[in-house]
């Protein structure tokens, strides 16, 4: 499901370490694909402020954000 899947994506950024490590790796991601992947996960009702009375999540409207596409992350091999 798309709302555990952001869920477990919370989870995993709480666990992050706050600095950059000696040895580890960071990459970068597009932000179109990167908004994306947020919509299809529903971040933003996931980070949303559940006593702020302002907000309805239950009146949350959320077109599908079509195809996420992985290999849109990778660089194509250039012919050498």
């Amino acid at each position: 499901m798309r709302l555990e899947e952001g869920f477990e994506l919370l989870d995993l950024i709480k666990k992050m370490p706050t600095h950059i490590e000696e040895g580890s790796e960071w990459y970068f991601l597009p932000k179109p694909w990167l908004d994306k992947w947020e919509a299809w996960c529903y971040v933003d009702v996931i980070n949303a402020p559940l006593d702020d009375p302002s907000i309805n999540l239950h009146g949350v409207q959320r077109t599908n954000p079509g195809k996420i596409c992985f290999s849109d992350l990778f660089m194509p091999k250039e012919d050498d």
